[in-house]
């Protein structure tokens, strides 16, 4: 799992160092101090989904063929 952990993390790092290029282009001090913010490492984690959706997708389904 912290396999998964580093992975989730990394992959944060790089998409919040592309937001803050964008937002911050002038301004070095302010990206690193926005991924520093938002990249934190003990928020990287998945949350397991037990609920089965299947029955309202087919609802849906239904509505929209008829």
């Amino acid at each position: 799992m912290d396999i998964l952990r580093e992975a989730i993390f990394e992959q944060n790092n790089k998409l919040l160092k592309q937001i803050s290029e964008d937002f911050y282009a002038g301004s070095p001090k302010e990206q690193t101090q926005f991924i520093y913010d938002y990249n934190k490492k003990n928020f990287t984690y998945m949350q397991k989904v037990t609920k089965d959706i299947k029955f309202i997708n087919e609802k849906r389904l239904r509505k929209i063929s008829n």
